[in-house]
């Protein structure tokens, strides 16, 4: 909420306007005099049609509506296509807090996960109405909200989800609702350096196969796609490596809905003219032993809207209001 501007109205007298980091405001809540910094003031938002949010995430559970993951503004469900949201969360007085990945559960698609957090301020949590309503989780991994932010979850069922934070972090899960949770183990992997190294990258390193219970895949770029079909408890290497080059910085891997061991990946350039200049889009029809690339008009499109999101979160990061 940085105030980029003021000025007052040349045709209403006593009104004013400010423009901040989301939109344009304005107020006649003030008294002409004897106006002292502690009397509240009613900021009218006037931002109907100026959308300044960076998605992170946004899923359509199956039944249900859209659910928008963004900075600032943690988690926004679309009840009503021809009507602005009313409210967003969670919220904490004037702290800022970011929704960086949100899923639903594959076992139930009405119980919804997302992460939620900012430096000291931790807000992760579930939601059983469509993303209306946000409950935190009953504890949270070690660290979260103060030594690291941002990362990927991924949910098989409401008590069974991982917590793959960023900034080269190890990643947890839990097996009863986030009661407890878990510090996953990979074979041959000894260090976490490299896994989802920024929290403001489009990273998805974790997904939930969309039929098969308690099962899970992870990709760690430079080492390779691991499977779990316990949730998480151990993990097989499926693939080793890299599925395509560059793809340390933005890679997103993710399940078919309906779809046992379908899966699709895109490494996703930081920026357009990058080395590589080509990054693929692939897919795995056998849980991520083997990749084939998808055909190059759908690769383009998909290239494009990358393009577009990596932007637009650059722009985010860089600007003067956070």
């Amino acid at each position: 909420m940085s105030v980029g501007g003021m000025v007052f109205d040349q045709l209403v007298p006593n009104k004013l306007w400010a423009s901040d980091g989301v939109g344009v405001w304005n107020t006649t809540s003030y008294p002409a005099q004897g106006f002292t910094w502690t009397q509240p003031v009613i900021w009218n938002d006037q931002s109907i049609g100026i959308e300044q949010l960076v998605a992170n995430a946004i899923i359509v559970p199956p039944g249900g509506n859209p659910v928008l993951a963004s900075w600032d503004r943690p988690f926004i469900a679309i009840k009503d296509f021809n009507a602005y949201p009313a409210s967003y969360g969670p919220v904490e007085g004037d702290q800022i807090i970011a929704g960086w990945s949100i899923d639903y559960a594959s076992s139930n698609p009405g119980f919804l996960v997302g992460l939620a957090d900012w430096w000291g301020a931790e807000h992760s949590g579930y939601s059983t109405d469509g993303g209306q309503t946000w409950t935190p989780f009953p504890s949270f991994i070690p660290g979260a909200g103060a030594n690291f932010m941002g990362g990927t979850i991924a949910a098989s069922s409401p008590t069974n989800f991982i917590w793959a934070p960023a900034d080269n972090q190890q990643p947890y899960y839990t097996l009863n609702g986030g009661v407890t949770w878990n510090p996953i183990t990979l074979p041959g992997v000894s260090s976490w350096n490299g896994f989802d190294f920024a929290y403001y990258l489009d990273t998805r390193t974790v997904t939930a196969d969309r039929v098969l219970a308690n099962t899970f895949y992870l990709y760690f770029a430079g080492q390779g796609v691991f499977e779990t079909t316990n949730g998480g408890a151990t993990w097989t290497k499926v693939f080793s490596g890299e599925i395509s080059a560059g793809s340390s910085f933005n890679g997103e891997l993710q399940s078919v809905p309906g779809e046992a061991s379908n899966l699709f990946f895109t490494g996703g350039l930081q920026t357009p003219g990058s080395t590589p200049t080509n990054e693929g889009f692939y897919r795995s029809t056998n849980g991520g032993a083997t990749w084939t690339a998808v055909p190059t008009y759908l690769k383009s499109i998909v290239t494009v809207s990358a393009h577009l999101r990596r932007a637009r979160a650059i722009h985010r990061y860089t600007s003067s209001d956070g």
